[in-house]
Parts: structure tokens; C-alpha cells; sequence
């Protein structure tokens, strides 16, 4: 469901637009960024194959699609980062045997963070998992963040968007004036907030 309803949505843009605009209008925001505004379920999942270690080193290595990158880390510890802030975690397996927090792993639900304390495959000699790790999780903040006002405003205003332009064309030219939707929805969406990613250049 969407973070407006049609009469929320009309007190912020002065006009009232179907339940299905707004719907729309949500799922455009939620293609947007991985932030929600509302407890959602996720399942991710994770290849053991992917994490290697050398013994005597103490490194973890972390294959990339175009280079590896090793990191001095704990040869004991690995954390995964999932989508924030994490609510609860329903189910956590690592080859189909249950994880248990506080012994096997530690979370902080603030960034997501899932550090695994037991990782019983580092130092393995037969890392060939594929999609064997797997966390079923609710995320995601409610209409008390301070940023909800604001998505909520965006969706609404895209809503109106696509109500006065229901094909979706970039461009509408009407007796000498052209309006760019584009622009608009892009300037929109570029007020949602939005994860970015870091990734280490080796030197």
C-alpha cells in the first residue's frame, strides 16, 4: 500500500488521484532507492564460495567480479550488510543449519550490519556454496522518521505526474509550450533518500 491516501495526497497537492496512481507512484520511489518507509520482508541470499582464506595469513578474501580485494580482517568474523534498518531477523541458515544470535552471530539493526562470530567455513578447504547462506528479515522505518514527510510529498507530487501525463512521455507540447516531465520526475526522485555504495581502489 502506498504512504499516501488519495486524501493525503490531495491535501499536499490540491488534487485527488486514484489509489492505483499512488500505488504506481510508490513503486517508482521503491525502484528509486532501497530505503522503506514501512516493515517490509526481504530474503537474501549469499554464496559461502565467494569468501576464501589463506591460512597463515590472516586475510579474507573477498572475490569481485573484476579483481579481488584483500582485507586484514579477524579470521573469525565476517559481517554482511543488509538492507536498513533491519526490525527482526526470522530466519538466518548457513547450509540449512540455523544460526543463533548472540552465539553464532551479533546484529546491529541501526546499518544493518549481521557479523557472523562462528563462520564455520573460513579456513574450509571446500568453499563451493552457491546461495547457501540465507537471511529472511523485516526492514525498513514507519511514518515516525523524520524523513517520511518528504517521501511521502514525492509520491503524492508523482502521482500528479503521472495523472497529467498518463502515457508517460517525456515531453508535451501544447500550443508553443512544452512541459518536460522528465526533468520533473527525475528532480523528484532525486529529493528521496538513497543508500550509496563505497568500493576500495587497491593501489
Amino acid at each position: 500500500m502506498s504512504y499516501n491516501t488519495p486524501a493525503t495526497a490531495k491535501a499536499i497537492t490540491g488534487v485527488e488521484p486514484t489509489q492505483e496512481l499512488l500505488n504506481e507512484a510508490q513503486a517508482i520511489i521503491h525502484n528509486y532507492t532501497d530505503y522503506r518507509w514501512e516493515v517490509t520482508t526481504a530474503t537474501d541470499t549469499f554464496s559461502s564460495k565467494d569468501y576464501r582464506t589463506f591460512f597463515g595469513q590472516g586475510k579474507l578474501v573477498r572475490a569481485l567480479p573484476s579483481d579481488d580485494a584483500s582485507i586484514l580482517l579477524p579470521r573469525s568474523e565476517l559481517s554482511i550488510f543488509l538492507k536498513m534498518p533491519v526490525v527482526a531477523i526470522s530466519s538466518f541458515t548457513i547450509d540449512s543449519v540455523s544460526q543463533t544470535e548472540g552465539t553464532d552471530y551479533e546484529l546491529r539493526e541501526d546499518i544493518g550490519e549481521l557479523r557472523i562470530t562462528a563462520f564455520a567455513f573460513i579456513g574450509s578447504s571446500s568453499l563451493t556454496g552457491v546461495d547457501d547462506i540465507s537471511i529472511t528479515y523485516t526492514y525498513g522505518w514507519t511514518s515516525a522518521q523524520d524523513t517520511f514527510p518528504l517521501v511521502q510529498g514525492v509520491e503524492a507530487r508523482l502521482a500528479l505526474l503521472l495523472k497529467m501525463n498518463p502515457l508517460n512521455l517525456p515531453t508535451i507540447s501544447l500550443q508553443g509550450d512544452t512541459v518536460n516531465y522528465g526533468d520533473a520526475m527525475t528532480g523528484l526522485l532525486s529529493r528521496v533518500p538513497k543508500q550509496f555504495g563505497l568500493r576500495a581502489i587497491p593501489k
